[in-house]
């Protein structure tokens, strides 16, 4: 439970950004680099369109909340 106080995901306009505190790392990732979103009881991942996958921490916020919430994201990205 400490890591959801020191882990967070920001979904801005154009990219999404991985915090965690306790690793010392940040990673931003574009909206025009994620291909689709998933997960499964264990989190959620992205995978993006070079074929890497990337692992989102646990931040508190149900799995499926959290994908369908990025899902969204993209689909506006792609309207827009």
């Amino acid at each position: 439970m400490a890591e959801v106080l020191v882990t967070r995901i920001v979904i801005s306009d154009d990219s999404i950004r991985v915090v965690s505190l306790s690793d010392f790392m940040s990673r931003t990732i574009p909206r025009s680099e994620i291909d689709s979103v998933s997960g499964k009881r264990r989190g959620v991942s992205l995978l993006l369109r070079n074929g890497e996958v990337i692992k989102l921490p646990g931040v508190g916020h149900s799995t499926q909340g959290l994908i369908n919430k990025i899902r969204a994201w993209i689909r506006k990205g792609c309207s827009s």
